[in-house]
């Protein structure tokens, strides 16, 4: 029994120790005032010494949104650092593509903006580190501008509108008789 409680108490260790690891990422959040409030988030992003890592980003939106962003890794050497695996917000439907690639920074951007409702939403990032590669950063920054929504003024217009066109096809001319002398 003692050596069983004893292995239950080592796999809590080992597990306890994988998950401070994970969580060693160094992040900087999105900041939902300055998005609503700017239009942009600012830099956010992380320093990763783990490997593989996920790294999720929550965030506010006052208003419907068109949403676009971009995300780079911060190479200081000119090497290959980070290897993204994927980006996304919310769902996998909402995915960045890769537009750059090593040795360059990699870069991977919403390549057309996504309509983002109010409320609250998750940027996920994933990947891994480089091999032999022991931290590295990347960074980015989202863009929003509210979704055109019409007004109640301009969908009474448009229905006064409908309505005209209705009337004036209805009416239409009546035929004249043709008469004879």
């Amino acid at each position: 029994m003692r050596k069983l409680f004893l292995a239950a108490v080592a796999a809590a260790a080992v597990a306890a120790g994988s998950t401070s690891a994970s969580a060693a990422n160094i992040i900087t959040g999105i900041n939902s005032t300055t998005l609503n409030s700017t239009g942009t988030s600012g830099p956010f992003g992380a320093v990763v010494n783990t490997s593989p890592f996920g790294d999720a980003f929550t965030f506010n939106l006052n208003l419907p949104s068109n949403t676009n962003g971009q995300i780079s890794t911060i190479s200081l050497t000119g090497t290959r650092d980070i290897n993204f695996s994927s980006i996304f917000i919310d769902t996998a439907a909402n995915a960045f593509s890769k537009t750059s690639s090593d040795p360059n920074p990699e870069v991977w951007a919403l390549l057309n903006p996504i309509v983002l409702t109010s409320g609250a939403h998750t940027l996920f990032v994933n990947g891994s580190l480089a091999s032999g590669v022991a931290n590295a950063s990347y960074s980015g920054t989202l863009n929003i501008s509210p979704a055109a929504v019409p007004e109640p003024a301009a969908w009474a217009l448009m229905l006064l509108g409908f309505g005209a066109i209705g009337m004036t096809l209805r009416r239409g001319r009546k035929p004249i008789l043709a008469q004879l002398a």
